[in-house]
């Protein structure tokens, strides 16, 4: 990524998007837990709209929470297609292809729309530094992300400028092997 004229600090921007991250963190964490209070209402709640939705409806989850940060990870989304009563085989096919859809989706706009708001909230110094740690190290960070619980952002993937390629390998085709681990492990019943 070549630093332009259009790349400028803004502490007042980063200033209020640390506001922004507090608000956003202290709402993220009592989300998290009235979901681990609330587990099972919302297990059901998963279950009644893949059961309402069906096939579309796996896919169109999955997609969304590749898409869009969150804590909810979609091997739920697997996990409870499969315990809707869509098969196993076709709930890793579906959930593959909402995950293609979605995290695709946002590696695009984060390609397209990213870095206006990536760039603001560095010094260009930091922002160096954090581009050679992305150069050197980005694609295994990818990979590692796309194949744990830890977060996957394609969006920040884009933003940052990995190349097309090296998303679709070390983001898309590992992300799409750790569905098929989960799909494995439940159909060995290591997952239940």
């Amino acid at each position: 990524m070549v630093f332009n004229d259009s790349c400028t600090f803004d502490p007042k921007l980063k200033r209020e998007l640390a506001i922004l991250d507090t608000l956003i963190a202290i709402i993220l964490v009592a989300l998290c837990i009235v979901s681990l209070l609330a587990y099972n209402f919302y297990k059901e709640e998963l279950n009644r709209e893949i059961l309402t939705y069906g096939r579309f409806g796996l896919i169109f989850v999955t997609s969304i929470l590749e898409f869009v940060p969150n804590f909810l990870n979609p091997y739920l989304v697997l996990l409870v297609g499969f315990a809707s009563g869509i098969s196993l085989f076709l709930a890793v096919i579906l959930t593959c292809l909402g995950s293609t859809i979605g995290s695709t989706l946002g590696y695009e706009l984060g390609r397209k729309y990213g870095w206006r708001f990536v760039c603001p909230l560095f010094q260009e110094k930091t922002l160096g530094k954090i581009l050679v740690f992305w150069d050197k190290h980005g694609k295994w960070f990818v990979a590692v992300s796309a194949l744990t619980p830890l977060p996957y952002v394609p969006l920040v993937f884009g933003a940052l400028g990995m190349k097309r390629k090296d998303f679709w390998i070390y983001g898309v085709l590992f992300r799409i092997a750790s569905f098929l681990v989960v799909g494995l492990g439940l159909y060995l019943g290591f997952i239940h």
